[in-house]
Order: structure tokens, then sequence, then C-alpha cells
């Protein structure tokens, strides 16, 4: 229902949690909790999904949990909800929560990072038609001022606080206009939105055709996702907290006074946090060096200790922020931006709880390959309940294919040259 940094800096139970966007059964609950005045006898239902599994690095055992938590507002299926409705609320709008824990016998240990899902916040919608596999995209005059998407983004920054990071995955383009012309209106949206924004609220804009790019031999598509996921990660961070076991002994898994630190707005104090960084394209990000391992950057901090009885217990760490991602349908294409998200955020996770040396990630790893399938999972659940069928898995197979090949034949360049030489 929350998130854990949520429930760590503000632990609340019973009528706090019904009131959430994520619980489903909160009007059929209402009555009984307002005749009982407690919540003893109901249970809150989370509608999305869940997957947990035990896997071991350098002989530590790591807990990994993946939740998605898909919204009650604007639910529907897919063609029949598509876009935002008056409120600002989204189609398929969901929330991923990625958990690393470590169960140790002193301190221990856990981390979480979030991510979002959504429509595009337009009003827009698609005719179905079982002649037609991909029906005309209608876009809506109905809010040209944008109010329903701005309304949307404000919500967004009260749930994470700033940076709001917007990755748009739909395609640049096609002999027939379809996808490109949401393109071009979300485009416009956000530069009218930011335009009356300060500074430290400004949308950051990312767009890059997946399609195209995924289909490129000249490109690495998931590296280059990875790269983008690496830059969204230093801006965002993501939340890392040690309790020691006089807390645990007490039953209390909530941060003391002194080390908490607000979630949403005011989460940062950094007024440079928010600064407006749009990018129409991402074409121009460098290829020179997609066949390599990815770059973990350096922006986030280094921990740091407060001495806590006779343990020294690392300072927590906050996400400030989230990146957002969306396609059309936000189910195939998006899961392989959130597996690169995901992917980037589990080295840094596994770093902070000191199970790797580096929190560098490769893709042709068994651990990359095992959060693959993770996310194929949660993939394939998030498909089933709002489009009806499951998400076509090749596309993330291919990508992580091309990526053990590009890596192939960049070892196989470094050793040619020298057996040419001895041929000669």
């Amino acid at each position: 229902m929350r998130s854990l940094q949520k429930n760590f800096n503000d632990p609340q139970e019973g009528w706090e949690l019904y009131d959430t966007m994520f619980v489903w059964n909160e009007f059929l609950t209402r009555g009984v909790r307002d005749i009982l005045k407690t919540t003893l006898w109901t249970v809150a239902l989370v509608y999305g999904f869940f997957k947990q599994d035990k896997f071991a690095i350098c002989g530590k055992d790591i807990m990994l949990t993946l939740i998605a938590r898909r919204s009650r507002h604007y639910a529907g299926t897919r063609y029949l909800k598509r876009g935002v409705n008056e409120e600002g609320r989204v189609a398929n709008d969901v929330e991923t929560e990625q958990i690393v824990y470590e169960n140790m016998l002193g301190p221990w240990q856990i981390s979480s990072v979030v991510q979002n899902r959504g429509s595009i916040p337009l009003f827009w919608s698609q005719e179905t038609s079982k002649l037609n596999l991909k029906p005309d995209i209608i876009l809506h005059e109905k809010d040209k001022n944008y109010e329903a998407t701005r309304l949307h983004f404000e919500n967004l920054r009260k749930r994470y606080g700033n940076p709001i990071i917007i990755l748009n995955l739909i395609k640049t383009l096609e002999k027939r206009p379809r996808e490109i012309i949401l393109r071009w209106e979300f485009d416009r949206a956000i530069k009218i939105i930011n335009s009356g924004l300060p500074g430290e609220d400004h949308l950051r804009f990312l767009h890059w055709d997946l399609h195209k790019n995924s289909q490129s031999k000249s490109t690495n598509a998931l590296q280059v996702l990875l790269k983008v996921a690496f830059e969204a990660l230093n801006m965002t961070e993501f939340f890392y907290c040690q309790v020691s076991p006089d807390q645990r002994a007490k039953g209390s898994p909530n941060l003391s006074p002194t080390l908490k630190i607000g979630f949403g707005h005011h989460a940062c104090d950094d007024k440079n946090c928010g600064n407006a960084d749009y990018v129409d394209d991402l074409d121009d990000i460098s290829q020179e060096d997609t066949c390599g391992s990815s770059d973990p950057g350096n922006g986030i901090a280094e921990d740091k200790f407060e001495v806590n009885g006779s343990a020294q217990i690392k300072r927590p760490k906050f996400q400030k922020g989230v990146l957002r991602t969306n396609c059309i349908d936000c189910l195939d294409r998006t899961n392989v931006a959130q597996y690169a998200y995901g992917l980037a955020a589990l080295g840094h996770q596994l770093h902070a709880l000191g199970s790797v040396e580096s929190p560098e990630v490769h893709l042709d790893s068994p651990l990359s390959r095992h959060l693959m399938h993770f996310y194929e999972r949660m993939g394939d659940t998030l498909a089933l309940q709002y489009g009806g069928s499951a998400a076509h898995n090749k596309v993330l197979h291919s990508m992580l294919l091309y990526s053990s090949i590009c890596q192939k034949k960049t070892i196989g360049s470094l050793f040619l040259p020298q057996y040419a030489c001895l041929l000669k």
C-alpha cells in the first residue's frame, strides 16, 4: 500500500492505510470501518504484482522483492481507458518498487527504489476494431491549457518530490502518423507546463524511440537505456536504511527522529535538485562504448556513519523524485526501460549493502538475467491485467542477446589483429 521509504519515515496504522490510491476496496470497506470504528475486521486489497526470491552473492544471502501497485483511480482495460481524466489521474498508473534486503546477526540492512509508469497524460483515445490491429489515435482538444496534465504531475510531485523525470518511448518515425501525434502534443504540453513553474519544479523530459533503436544494428538499445537509468538514478538516488539490534528488539523499524528526512516535495533541501533539463531526443547519446560495460556514475553520495550505542550505523539514504516511463500501452517497451532502471539500481543497492565492491552492472551477468526474470513476470502480469494478453518478452530477450553478441565482438576485435599479424 505504501513504499518502504514512506513507511519508515511516516509509520501509520489503521485508517490512514486505506487513504491511498492503491487500496482497491477502500470504498467497499468504508461503511464497515465507519460503524466499527476499527480496521481490525477488514483487509486492504492491493492489485498488481509481487515476487520474492533469495539468491547468494559472495556467500551472502540476499532477498530480492519486486512489487507493482496498480492505482484504483481511472482504472480499466486497454482501449477503454487511455490518457488522463479531469482530475489528473492516468490510465494504467502503476508504482513499481524494488526491495533488496540482507538479514544479518548485527544491524540488518534494507534498500528500495521506486519508479512509475502511466499512460500519456493527455486526452486521447482509440476505437477498437477487429479489422484494424493498430487503431488510429484520436487526440481530443478539450484541455488546451493542459490543466489535467498539470494536475497529474503535481500529484506525482506530492507523492515523490523533485525531480520528476519523464522517459517517453513512443515512435518518432511512422509512415502513417499515429504515435507521433501524441509525441508532438506531449512535447508541447511539457514545455507549456515548465514555462509556468519555478526552476526547481521543472519537469525533466527525455524522449527516445525504443522501437526504432532496438531494430538498429548500430545501437545497443538496452545499453543506452542503462546509461539513461544511471543518470536518472544519480538524480533521484534510492532509499537505504540500517537498523540496529536495539531497534529490532524494540520492534520499531522506523527511523529515529535524528535520522528522519521528510518524504515528498520537502525531501531535498538542495534547490538545484529539480532544475530544468529538457532533452528532446536521446539519439545524440554517444554509441562509442555501447558494447562495453555500464558506467555506474559517481553522483550518489558515499556512505557515512553514526555511532548508535556500541555499533556504527550507516546514515540512511533517501530517494527524492521519481522516473516516470511511458510508451503507448505502458506495457512492453515500458517494461524494458523499467528493467534497465531496476538493473542500474540493483548494483547501487547491493553496493550500499556491502555485498559487492562496485555498483557497476554487466548485462551478461547471472544477476542481470535473474532480475530479468522478475521483470518479465511482472510485465506479463501487468499486461494480462490491462491488455488481456501476456507481454512480448521477445523484446527484452532479443536486446539481451544483442548485448551478449556485441560484447563478444568487442573481445574478438582485441585479439584478431594479433592473429592477423602472425599470419603475415
